[in-house]
């Protein structure tokens, strides 16, 4: 099992227009686990505002980022 429930990162399949060398340290090194989008996708069902997310991202500490 993994640590996010979603499979191992090498069976991803992501379509993005980011830099190449961005998602590579992005999923490579795990550092989407860590991102605020990710948690509310995977505790969440449905669409939402980015200004939800960044009232959410507002009453989280520092810590827990």
């Amino acid at each position: 099992m993994s640590k996010t429930l979603l499979g191992d990162p090498d069976d991803f399949v992501l379509l993005t227009n980011h830099d190449p060398k961005y998602m590579k340290l992005f999923i490579g090194n795990g550092l989407y686990r860590y991102a605020q989008m990710m948690r509310c996708a995977l505790n969440n069902v449905g669409a939402c505002s980015w200004g939800h997310l960044w009232d959410e991202l507002a009453c989280v500490s520092l810590s827990e980022r």
